[in-house]
């Protein structure tokens, strides 16, 4: 079977080409065989109807007359003819009436004899001839056809030769013409692939010519071996950069087939086993540097993980990789020398583009230093909780020694601040009665430089005890309603005496529509800023100080207010500035020889700003004065007046002329703002002739002067000669008011030299002036009637007696150990009409209370026999004394103390010095007025 299949293109179309000549051959012999017997038949007809004729010409009378004799005759003349084997007259009635046979006679047909016509058989190679005669009857001839036949058959033999030749040569020729064409490309490709195949040379190509399929072929084959080349060089490349990274990474990198062999074994891997590649690649498995102890434990440890049995072996390694889940694993290899190495194993299945395993990659990591690290870290550690333990005992006993030093220092501060403050109370309290009484001018002025000393010292033990609560982190806010008027006021009551006494001008710079009953802390903004204007006063040796406020921003519920404290003092530079606010700062120590000081007032002045949601700033440079400033946000209080009352309602009021006479050039530029902004009409000069010149042009103009603001300190002339100047204008012009400014340390004498030359005066106003107390005078002499006492000088301050006339015949305790502080209290306490009782401790005040009913009790708290805290609680302990309000006047002023009042029952806390109008106050709001008393 295999010789009927040629193997090469070549003998396939050899095979085809004769296949077709083959077919071709029988379709033309099957032709010339159709052709044969057509020819056959029409020679045999010409041949045999020619004697079929004359017969029947011959015939016809024979048949006629039934002349079985003459018809006899006929036919022998054919006999002679060897050819003709046959011949009969056959009747109607199918006799045959004369005839030869080559074969066995018959007397008649059995059947009837076939219809007329040539009928070859070529089987007995002869042809009969039926035609009909007269009568019905029929001459029947059989012609031998041999001769014919082999006539025939020669000239059939001569065309079938020829055809075969013409056959064979067409089908060689077209099989050499298919061998130029088709074969011989196909076979020089096939022979290329061949030569790919064997040698993998993708630089073979094929000659390629024409533009047939053959062609194409041949140029697909080309350009594909170019892609391939193309494709195998890029591969090349890629498998160089790819053993260049195995043998680089850090890593070791085993990859094996899925029977387990290894099939990739980088550097690193030698460099970690100690196997070389050419040791491992294809004849080991990783089996080799497994430990089979590790081995059989790994075992156990995924069958208990994946759920089923896995068998110590190969797939320990890979039955993880195979279900595709993560597969970390530490295990310490075996190298080649025996050495073991600690390793983590990485591995992951390798698949093809259907998913089929090819196998699986190791990622091997030598955790030999980490292993050390982590040794060394253990140790480390174990010695770090050695150290830590031994420094946790250390700091343990620093922290209680510290403690206990920060009590010893928190009770020093206590022990110190309250034996420092009851002699001070004492001090200030006798020098402030002895101020209120008469004395000599110089024995004042010794007194009251005592008393400012004190004073002086008073605060700096207060700066002290703030620290300490800053410290402690127990320093609150209280969020109460208070007017910034009254604030600014009592600043500059404190602030005044000191200014001026430094022979500085201290001035209000505060707009007249401005937010004033404000919700915050007044103290502590009170305290901001004395600290600043103190520090200003002390750093400013001629010039002024001026305090500015002014609203930022200001809705229903809040304003946001600008505090600003400038000085024309000796300023800072920039490097002093960074250190400004640290605690104990100042400038250097001559700074501090200088002007003294503890450096803790800008520290904690800076500390409240914060606390209050600011943030304290400042800006100076040497020789140019300082500038310190914050802005805070306050509530507004709601139903209350959130700004200053409106000017005169009158519109010559609100458009009157002012004159302002103040050698000031900063204090004129003030007060003609303040009066601007209330709607006067203001200007200013620096002395009395100035003055008395601009009140005659204004006369001239024919609009004169409503009002005349003098200042009572002019320099080089004296204030009540201008006073007097302007009283001595002719009327109606001496009727104009005149508001005399006046210092508070020189009020005093200003009112004795106004009494004395009898000169009448609108107003007496302290400065600086806020634009309130503006408002207020301009309004009270402008809309008064001329010729009202508001023209007589001012009284001098009532006493005590007189402002707190509601505590009058009010009965207090006073529960004091102190005799100094005693009489102190005793006098202040009288000056007011109050009825004191004296207990020298806790235990005599409970005697007291068991004998006589009282209105208040003032306490101290550091008694001996029994202290202030413990005479509270028993006194509260009956329902009697429950409601009896107990007062803390004490020395005990450090952080907790008044807490410690109150819990102890008391319902309110002064702290010695005491202030005598703070006393009065907090007495008035425990104590109830005399009228509603029993």
């Amino acid at each position: 079977m295999k010789l009927l299949r040629p193997q090469g293109i070549r003998g396939r179309l050899a095979l085809a080409l004769f296949v077709a000549a083959l077919l071709a051959f029988a379709a033309a012999s099957g032709a010339v065989l159709v052709l044969e017997r057509y020819t056959l038949e029409m020679r045999a007809r010409s041949l045999v109807e020619p004697y079929a004729q004359l017969v029947s010409v011959g015939a016809e009378a024979a048949v006629a007359f039934a002349d079985e004799t003459r018809a006899q005759q006929i036919l022998d003349t054919l006999r002679a003819n060897p050819q003709f084997l046959e011949a009969q007259i056959v009747l109607s009635d199918g006799r045959e009436l004369a005839g030869y046979l080559a074969r066995a006679p018959a007397a008649a047909f059995a059947t009837a004899p076939p219809a007329d016509g040539l009928r070859v058989s070529q089987d007995r190679h002869t042809v009969d001839l039926w035609q009909g005669l007269q009568d019905g009857a029929r001459l029947h001839l059989v012609m031998h056809l041999g001769e014919l036949e082999r006539q025939t058959r020669d000239a059939l033999i001569m065309i079938a030769a020829g055809t075969i030749v013409l056959l064979a040569v067409l089908a060689f020729g077209l099989l050499a013409a298919l061998q130029r064409s088709i074969v011989s490309p196909i076979a020089a490709l096939a022979q290329a692939v061949d030569q790919v195949r064997a040698r993998a040379d993708y630089s073979r190509r094929v000659p390629v010519a024409g533009a047939d399929e053959i062609a194409r072929l041949g140029e697909g084959f080309n350009a594909m071996m170019q892609a391939i080349s193309e494709r195998a060089a890029e591969l090349r490349r890629l498998s160089v950069v790819h053993r260049a990274v195995l043998d680089n990474v850090g890593s070791g990198i085993v990859s094996v087939g899925p029977d387990g062999v290894v099939t990739t074994f980088n550097a690193a891997s030698e460099h970690l086993l100690g196997y070389s590649a050419a040791e491992v690649v294809g004849k080991l498995t990783p089996a080799a540097w497994h430990d089979p102890q590790e081995v059989a434990s790994r075992a156990r440890t995924l069958s208990a993980q994946l759920g089923e049995t896995i068998e110590p072996g190969m797939e320990v390694f890979f039955a993880c990789a195979r279900r595709n889940l993560p597969d970390v694993s530490e295990w310490n290899f075996i190298r080649k020398d025996g050495t073991r190495v600690p390793v983590q194993l990485t591995v992951t299945a390798k698949r093809g583009a259907a998913g089929e395993l090819m196998g699986f990659i190791g990622l091997v990591l030598d955790l030999t230093e980490r292993k050390q690290a982590e040794a060394a870290q253990r140790r480390y550690q174990d010695e770090l909780e050695k150290t830590v333990h031994l420094r946790t005992a250390e700091l343990r006993l620093a922290r209680d020694a510290a403690q206990a030093a920060n009590h010893a220092k928190s009770a020093f501060l206590a022990n110190m601040s309250h034996e420092i403050r009851t002699p001070m109370n004492a001090i200030l309290g006798m020098s402030a009665l002895a101020l209120q009484g008469e004395l000599a001018p110089q024995q004042r002025n010794y007194v009251g430089k005592a008393h400012a000393a004190a004073r002086s010292l008073l605060g700096i033990i207060n700066d002290i005890l703030d620290f300490s609560k800053i410290e402690a982190g127990k320093l609150e806010l209280e969020s109460i309603a208070f007017s910034l008027d009254t604030a600014l006021a009592q600043l500059v009551d404190v602030l005044g005496l000191r200014a001026e006494e430094a022979g500085l001008e201290l001035l209000l710079d505060i707009p007249p529509r401005m937010p004033t009953v404000l919700v915050g802390d007044p103290s502590r903004l009170g305290q901001v800023l004395l600290n600043l204007g103190n520090n200003a006063v002390k750093f400013t040796e001629h010039g002024e100080v001026t305090i500015g406020v002014k609203a930022v921003s200001c809705d229903a519920t809040s304003a946001l207010l600008q505090f600003e404290v400038r000085d024309t003092g000796i300023g800072m530079s920039a490097e002093v500035q960074q250190h400004l606010f640290e605690s104990f700062s100042q400038a250097d120590a001559s700074t501090s020889r200088r002007y003294g000081g503890t450096g803790l007032g800008l520290a904690i002045s800076r500390h409240l700003v914060r606390l209050m949601g600011g943030e304290l700033r400042v800006d100076s440079a040497p020789g140019r004065g300082s500038r310190f400033h914050f802005s805070l946000r306050f509530g507004l209080q709601a139903g209350l007046s959130a700004s200053l009352p409106a000017t005169p309602g009158a519109q010559a009021v609100c458009a009157a002329r002012v004159l302002i006479v103040d050698d000031g050039a900063a204090s004129r530029d003030v007060l003609t703002r303040a009066c601007t902004a209330l709607g006067f009409r203001a200007e200013a000069v620096a002395d009395g002739d100035r003055a008395l010149q601009a009140m005659a042009e204004a006369d001239a103009l024919g609009d004169p002067v409503q009002l005349v603001l003098i200042d009572a300190n002019l320099a080089g002339a004296d204030s009540l000669d201008c006073v007097a100047a302007v009283g001595r204008r002719a009327p109606p012009l001496a009727a104009i008011p005149v508001v005399l400014m006046v210092s508070a340390l020189t009020r005093d004498a200003v009112w004795a030299r106004l009494a004395e030359r009898k000169l009448k005066v609108g107003a007496l106003l302290l400065k600086p002036l806020t634009p309130a107390t503006l408002a207020d005078a301009v309004n009270r002499l402008l809309v008064e009637p001329p010729g009202s006492s508001m023209h007589e000088v001012p009284s001098p301050p009532a006493p005590a007696a007189g402002r707190h006339a509601g505590l009058r015949g009010s009965r207090v305790l006073l529960v004091e150990d102190n005799e100094t502080n005693q009489e102190l209290a005793v006098a202040l306490l009288g000056t007011a009409g109050i009825e004191v009782r004296v207990a020298g401790n806790g235990q005599e005040a409970l005697d007291w209370l068991g004998r006589q009913d009282f209105d208040v009790v003032l306490m101290d708290c550091q008694m001996p026999v029994m202290d202030g805290y413990a005479a509270t609680r028993a006194l509260r302990q009956s329902a009697r004394w429950k409601s009896l309000p107990v007062i803390a006047m004490t020395a005990n002023a450090m952080v907790g103390d008044r807490e410690a009042a109150l819990a102890a029952g008391m319902n309110d806390h002064i702290a010695k010095p005491i202030d005598f109008e703070k006393v009065f106050e907090t007495l008035e709001r425990w104590v109830h007025p005399a009228a509603t008393r029993p």
